[in-house]
């Protein structure tokens, strides 16, 4: 087991569970927001303030956007439709924080498209999330690094059978 922690968070790698992340803002009661099943045991793990470092036996080094990586919010879905989202701010500049509910677990895509419908952004693929609140940012950049332009961009959550999606603006 490997832990690294920053800005009130700790990333711990787990063997047979890959990569949890817990709140530790209060020492006192920690809590799991998040993690990152990987495909063997996980025995690393470093972060910096772009990218979270997985080290496991099996694929070697997986590397991941921070931002990519879920984070839940609550347990609470005994209420929650079979799944919703919204983000907030929206205009926003830099960033928007984009919060989603799945009332069962499913493999999830979650994409951003510019207005004539090219995918600009890949923040979830087919990425496997159990039932629950969740909640990602997005920087307005594509999935090269570069910062997009101001205007009207749209985010797809897509579970299983179900689409839904939502208009965001970007202010530059």
């Amino acid at each position: 087991m490997d832990v690294f922690v920053a800005s009130g968070q700790a990333y711990v790698a787990v063997e047979d569970c890959g990569l949890l992340i817990v709140d530790v803002d209060d020492p006192t009661a920690p809590r799991i927001v998040g993690g990152v099943d990987t495909p063997y045991d996980a025995n690393g793990v470093t972060a910096s303030a772009e990218f979270v470092y997985i080290a496991d036996r099996l694929s070697g080094l997986q590397i991941l956007p921070i931002q990519c990586v879920p984070t839940m919010v609550s347990d609470e879905t005994t209420s929650a439709p079979y799944m919703s989202f919204g983000c907030y701010p929206n205009p926003f500049n830099p960033h928007t924080r984009i919060r989603f509910i799945l009332a069962r677990g499913e493999c999830t895509d979650l994409s951003v498209f510019d207005a004539i419908g090219r995918r600009v952004r890949s923040l979830l693929a087919d990425y496997p999330l159990d039932s629950g609140s969740y909640e990602l940012t997005w920087d307005g950049r594509d999935d090269q690094g570069r910062e997009l332009p101001s205007g009207l961009y749209f985010c797809r959550l897509e579970t299983g059978n179900r689409k839904e999606s939502i208009k965001l603006v970007l202010l530059r």
